[in-house]
This record gives structure tokens, C-alpha cells and sequence, in this order.
């Protein structure tokens, strides 16, 4: 009965915390029945009491560490919620509520920071069975499906039905290359990544295009790009996510395996993909820029988890600094917006995580900024004699409401309460 409980107070939890971050003020329900379109908005403030309050009580059911037997674990990995994603997610919960909109401050950062460390000494003493897989081109593979990087995770099968199955697989492949084209993310962003295992196994390195491989801004007379880019080799002139593509074998079979950008693609559309809700990774570095920002005095520990995540995940000459700057010679500030940032490269293109790089911007109210940067749209330099600017182009003057997205249609049609 109470691992039941536990699970229903967690997906509530769940589903709430991804609402509230994407629509701002939500109309709150907690039982069954129709409220025939008249329930009204709880502010932001007030979902995130009902968040925290669930993963409290999912919390004091003290959950196990791990499952046996189907289907609380399948494939060798624990499909039912276990006590470590209840405090991992109350670290990412604790965090968003520090930052913008509530601004709480020094006060949830460091809760967030007992409960991630919480996490990371679970580890540490093998109370949690988890770990990094030592090379980042296995993060998202599909031959390192279930792993024991994932904390939370949500499984999914291509024989059941529509709803239990994971379609992603021709998202971020460009629609030129008979993709979907689904996943643009920012050249700027782009740009700024470091270099190393993680920005390669992210982003296609180079585009295979009939058979040969170019680099994505690449032009067919090797000049600069043309205005309309007529003379772009790739169409879409752009750098290319591949966390969920895979390649496929002789009889067009996908394979399970890392994918590989010199080797042809499957264009099918379903898989088994297990989606990684939240990866131990994520949780070092939550810990680290909590703790920076709540305060401590010892960041001993929160230096020691941003280099562990940046071991594997860039040149081996930049894993000890940041933008110049030794990590072991950080102050907080410094620490804070160097896992804040850090946390964005190790979720790029992962829009399945329960922290997006979009969530941080929000937190740390950032969207603004990125929105600003986006109208300019100025020209970046992508190569010694290479320029790139954004296909889709962004126009108007910022206002707050434009950190959320609109409440959907079908929604506030029943509901006229859902009033910006």
C-alpha cells in the first residue's frame, strides 16, 4: 500500500512540476470529477506548496532503493519510483522555487542541497546502485538502454500501443535528409558548447549526405553563404542534434547500439528508448550549484562534482577550468553559473529530462536574455570564414508572460478561467 501511495503522490508531484514551469498559474484538481470548466487559477505559488507536499508524503513512505521482480523492475533497472528519484526530484523542485518566480532564495538552495547530497552519499556508501558510464556516447544509446546513470526513467515498448511506446527517432533528423526536423537548437548555443566526448555524441559532427560527409555549413562553391543559401550543402544550414537518432544494419533494421553520424540512419518512427527523466550527472551538478548558492562555507565537494561531470564530457585539457578560470580557485559565484551552464550542456537537446535547459533559463530568468539575443539574430561565426544566423527569426518586445507558453485551446474553451 504504501509503495502505491508513494508512486500516485509522485507522478502528481511530477505532472504538476512540469505544468507549472511551462503554463505559470494552473486550475489545480485533485479528485476525479468534472468541474464543468469552472475551476480557477492557483498561482504559481501555491502549485508549488501541492508539488512539494506530495513528494513529502512520497518521500515518508521511504520508498525502496531498488525493486525486484515485474514490473517494478524490468531489464535490470527499476521501472517503480524509488527513494533516491522522490529526493532528486525535491533537489530540482527545491531549486526552481529558489529562483524565478518565487525567489526564494539562499533558503531553498540549500534544501536542495541536503537532498541532492543526499543522493550523491547514497552513492557514494552504495546505499544507491548508481553510476557514470564512464564514455558519454553511451548516455542516450540504445545499446546502453538500461543503465544505472538513470535515476528516473520511463520505459516504453514499440509492441504495445501508441501511448506506451517512445517516437523520437526521426525527430532531430533533418527533414532535407528525410527527417522530421523536429529539434533546432540555437547556433549560438551551438557555439558556445565545449568541445570534447559529450558536444560530439550531442551534435552530428559532420552531416552524411549521400554517402559523403560535410560539415554543417558547408557551401557547394566553398564561399560564404549566400542571403537565400542556395549555395548551402545542407538545406537546412544548421547544426544537427542526434541524442535520439540511430543507425540501422544491412536489412534496415535499427541497432542497438551508439549511434554513429558516418553510418547510415533508420527513419523509422517508434522505438524502446527509455527516457532519461533524471541521470545521477544532473544530480552532482545540482548539488554543486545549490550549494554554491546557498551559501556554504566547504565547497570542496561541489568543485569535486563539477569535474567529475566534465571528465568524460570534454577535452581532457579543459576538464579543471572554466572560461579560464581553475574550478579548485572558484569563488561561489563563479562555481554557481559554471554548473548552471555546465547542467545546460549535459541536458542540450534533451527536452525528455525533468530539468531542460529552457527550466534554467526560466530559474535563473534568462529567457528574457535569450529572447533579446534572438530578435538581434547577429550574425556567428561557425568557421574561419563561415557565418550562420537563425533560419526562424524572432521579432517584438519582451514582456513577462512570454516566459510561459499559452494555455492550449481545447483548454480554454472549457475553461474561461485560463486568462493570461
Amino acid at each position: 500500500r504504501n509503495i502505491a501511495l508513494g508512486q500516485a503522490y509522485f507522478w502528481r508531484a511530477y505532472a504538476y512540476f512540469y505544468l507549472v514551469r511551462v503554463f505559470g498559474p494552473l486550475p489545480v484538481s485533485l479528485n476525479s470529477s468534472s468541474d464543468g470548466g469552472k475551476t480557477k487559477l492557483t498561482d504559481v505559488e501555491g502549485v508549488y506548496a501541492l508539488i512539494v507536499d506530495d513528494l513529502t508524503k512520497a518521500e515518508s513512505f521511504n520508498l525502496p532503493t531498488s525493486y525486484k521482480g515485474e514490473p517494478r523492475n524490468m531489464f535490470g533497472c527499476d521501472v517503480y519510483v524509488t527513494q533516491q528519484a522522490v529526493k532528486s526530484t525535491l533537489a530540482a523542485v527545491y531549486m526552481a522555487m529558489a529562483g524565478y518566480p518565487l525567489n526564494k532564495g539562499q533558503e531553498y538552495y540549500a534544501k536542495a542541497a541536503d537532498e541532492a547530497e543526499a543522493v550523491i552519499k547514497g552513492v557514494e556508501n552504495g546505499t544507491y546502485n548508481h553510476n557514470m558510464d564512464p564514455e558519454w556516447k553511451n548516455v542516450y544509446s540504445m545499446g546502453n538502454n538500461y543503465n544505472k546513470e538513470t535515476i528516473l526513467g520511463i520505459n516504453n515498448s514499440p509492441d504495445r500501443s501508441w501511448s506506451r511506446d517512445s517516437e523520437l527517432t526521426s525527430t532531430m533528423l533533418f527533414e532535407s535528409l528525410k527527417g522530421w526536423g523536429d529539434a533546432w537548437g540555437e547556433i549560438a548555443f551551438w557555439k558556445r558548447m565545449p568541445d570534447g566526448p559529450r558536444k560530439r555524441a550531442t551534435y552530428d559532427p559532420q552531416i552524411l549526405k549521400e554517402e559523403h560527409l560535410y560539415d554543417w555549413w558547408a557551401t557547394t562553391d566553398g564561399q560564404p553563404i549566400q542571403a537565400d543559401k542556395r549555395n548551402a550543402v545542407i538545406p537546412e544550414y544548421h547544426p544537427m542534434f542526434s541524442l535520439f537518432t540511430v543507425n540501422k544494419d544491412d536489412k534496415g533494421q535499427p541497432i542497438a547500439a551508439p549511434y554513429d553520424y558516418a553510418k547510415e540512419k533508420w527513419r523509422g518512427m517508434i522505438n524502446d528508448l527509455r527516457h532519461r527523466v533524471i541521470r545521477y550527472p544532473e544530480v552532482l551538478l545540482w548539488y554543486a550549484e545549490s550549494a554554491a548558492r546557498a551559501g556554504k562555507s566547504d565547497l570542496t565537494l561541489a568543485k569535486e562534482c563539477l569535474k567529475k561531470v566534465r571528465a568524460r564530457a570534454v577535452e581532457p585539457s579543459e576538464v579543471n577550468v572554466v572560461d579560464g578560470v581553475q574550478i579548485d580557485a572558484m569563488n561561489a559565484e563563479q562555481l554557481a553559473k559554471a554548473c548552471w551552464d555546465e547542467h545546460g550542456w549535459e541536458v542540450a537537446g534533451h527536452w525528455l529530462s525533468l530539468v531542460t535547459r529552457r527550466a534554467d533559463q526560466l530559474r535563473m530568468d534568462d529567457l528574457k536574455n535569450t529572447f533579446a539575443r534572438r530578435v538581434a539574430n547577429a550574425p556567428i561565426e561557425v568557421a574561419p570564414g563561415f557565418t550562420a544566423t537563425e533560419a526562424v527569426t524572432v521579432s517584438g518586445t519582451w514582456t513577462p508572460d512570454m516566459n510561459y507558453a499559452p494555455y492550449p485551446l481545447g483548454d480554454t474553451e472549457k475553461n474561461g478561467n485560463l486568462k493570461r
